[in-house]
């Protein structure tokens, strides 16, 4: 796991089910380096990517010793692109299951959404890095459809890219109003998008467990509005959702808790409030299908000033596949 720590992105390793963690600062000189994501291949390769503050580009550093060093090995975004320079990243995958057309490499993906023309200030298109070879090189791949929902940003964090066991990537973002999903079936080279896959007024933070059996989907949403001229007292809630392979059985959905109350800030450092929920979100599934949610909400109570971990299992309805 990765974590932020004051002076460096900071690795902790288990290799006894997480009762025990050594830790491995990783990368010093903050705030020169952020949004910290992980990802491993096996007992001992990972793949760890940031937001390098000081070129704004998203640095790729990879461990073939169990976490135990680090070594920066390439950027996803060429420093001569114009999108080198104005991004947000999100998650970072890895194919387990299917093989990379390089010996020895494995697929990688990397989120990210940015301005889709040269000299743009929205961040309107969402794109995908692409590495066949294991991170050492990336291609950065458009996702055009993106643009019909991207007018107002889909820097809500975060773009959110999975990995179904057959290879195909669903890729979700919000544009604020709404969580949009596409789906790839060639690596990112093309892609398909959905209409508005949620069903409240608002809806941030999106994130995906694409399985063998369909695509589970969190997200918050609200569905009040905010008067003008009115304090925000929106009630935010987890919503699930679910949907068959490539979504061509729709979209289920339900509400699963409360967990804020008021304006929800997504700006990081430069929010004054509405940061507890902290962008902090995830989804995944058991060998039986079985969604697993990690969420932040409100503390001590609803409509608190603090933040507190909540966690919940599905133990009914349909269930999933297994995950990549």
């Amino acid at each position: 796991m990765a974590s932020l720590n004051l002076g460096s992105v900071n690795v902790a390793v288990s290799n006894d089910d997480g009762a025990t963690f050594t830790q491995t600062p990783v990368q010093a000189g903050l705030p020169l380096d952020d949004r910290e994501w992980i990802a491993a291949y096996g007992a001992d390769t990972s793949l760890l990517s940031y937001h390098d503050i000081a070129t704004t580009n998203i640095d790729i550093l990879r461990s073939d010793n169990g976490g135990g060093l680090y070594t920066q090995i390439a950027r996803v975004i060429p420093d001569t692109d114009y999108k080198a320079g104005n991004n947000e990243l999100g998650n970072l995958a890895i194919d387990h299951r299917n093989p990379a057309p390089v010996a020895g490499g494995f697929w990688a993906y990397q989120s990210f959404v940015a301005p889709s023309v040269m000299g743009g200030t929205t961040k309107d298109e969402a794109f995908l890095g692409v590495s066949a070879d294991g991170g050492h090189t990336w291609t950065d791949k458009p996702i055009p459809c993106s643009t019909a929902f991207g007018r107002n940003g889909l820097n809500h964090q975060f773009p959110n890219v999975s990995v179904a066991p057959d290879g195909t990537l669903y890729y979700a973002v919000s544009n604020d109003d709404a969580v949009y999903v596409a789906h790839s079936a060639d690596h990112g080279d093309s892609w398909d998008c959905s209409g508005p896959v949620s069903v409240t007024k608002a809806a941030v933070m999106p994130w995906l467990a694409a399985t063998s059996n369909g695509v589970d989907l969190v997200y918050y949403g609200t569905p009040d509005t905010v008067q003008a001229g009115t304090t925000d007292t929106r009630t935010w809630s987890v919503y699930f959702a679910q949907t068959g392979q490539g979504g061509s059985s729709g979209w289920s959905t339900s509400q699963v808790v409360p967990v804020h109350q008021g304006a929800v800030c997504d700006g990081g450092i430069t929010c004054s409030s509405g940061r507890q929920l902290l962008d902090d979100f995830g989804i995944d599934t058991d060998q039986n299908g079985l969604a697993h949610i990690a969420y932040t909400m409100d503390s001590p109570s609803l409509g608190g000033s603090g933040s507190a971990t909540g966690y919940a299992v599905q133990t009914g309805g349909a269930a999933a596949g297994y995950p990549n």
